[in-house]
């Protein structure tokens, strides 16, 4: 006599795969992100050990932001390069700047700056840098000149890293994005993100006196972050949360540490909605 499951035994069955699956499937996405995570976080740290190693030849100066003038016509083109560029003599790899976390990273890692279409250069790295993941503290590191109404229009001007007073609590960088669509990451990565607070000093040409971190006009346009629009880019000054639930940014500091932060810890000792530093010692991005 042939013996053969029943009914009742194969449905039995199906439940306890379903139910199984149903346990499992969470938990293989949740090990799925962390090791998404883990792999930024690596990017991460490979990223400042390149930087530490351009200091070292460069006399402790931070690297440029860009390679150009800020207020020229080559300012967003292929003729200009980027940290990232600046540093590929160093890392000798472009993967390291893309977060694993962005899931719209790769389709753009090979545009114009100016979004106009597929990048044109031969060197394809001069488009590769402007979408790097890792969104540099300029404002800070690698201040630009600033003209009349806070516009950007002269050469960034590397920091020392000898100034920075707590090289283990300054970020250097910081997961970004290039803009946003419903609130989701859009284009890629960001070369440079904007701190939430800055010191304010009169004036209306670049400047930085000893007893500032950062020099800014009261009227810079694009500096403050947008706290309450979650669909700008600038909601947290171009850097991006990917993990977590889009809780965790991964991030790294000045003496070659990397480790994922709360976006909230990147305002600590500010106050976003008028860009002052209330807590100096609390805040991560300026020289301190």
């Amino acid at each position: 006599m042939k013996r053969a499951f029943t009914l009742i035994e194969l449905l039995v069955v199906i439940a306890i795969i379903a139910i199984l699956a149903a346990i499992l499937f969470p938990v293989f996405a949740q090990a799925k992100e962390a090791a998404k995570k883990t792999s930024c976080l690596s990017n991460s740290k490979q990223v400042i050990l390149s930087e530490l190693q351009y200091q070292a030849d460069y006399d402790d100066y931070m690297v440029p932001v860009n390679g150009c003038d800020w207020g020229s016509a080559i300012y967003g083109t292929t003729a200009c390069t980027t940290y990232p560029y600046l540093l590929q003599p160093y890392s000798k790899n472009w993967q390291i700047h893309r977060s694993p976390g962005d899931s719209s990273g790769e389709s753009v890692y090979g545009l114009m700056p100016d979004d106009s279409g597929p990048c044109t250069a031969t060197d394809k790295g001069l488009c590769y840098g402007w979408r790097s993941n890792y969104g540099y503290n300029f404002m800070y590191l690698s201040l630009p000149v600033y003209g009349s109404g806070g516009v950007p229009n002269g050469q960034p001007n590397p920091q020392s890293s000898t100034t920075v007073g707590s090289p283990a609590a300054t970020l250097f960088s910081v997961t970004s994005i290039w803009d946003r669509s419903g609130g989701a990451p859009k284009g890629g990565g960001n070369w440079a993100v904007n701190a939430p607070c800055y010191i304010e000093v009169g004036g209306a040409s670049y400047a930085v006196p000893t007893t500032y971190s950062f020099y800014a006009l009261s009227t810079s346009n694009g500096i403050k972050w947008d706290p309450n629009n979650p669909n700008s880019p600038t909601q947290f000054g171009y850097a991006f949360p990917f993990f977590t639930g889009r809780t965790v940014i991964n991030s790294n500091f000045v003496d070659g540490h990397a480790k994922g932060l709360r976006i909230g810890d990147l305002s600590k000792g500010c106050n976003v909605t008028t860009a002052v530093i209330t807590d100096n010692d609390a805040f991560l991005w300026d020289l301190k």
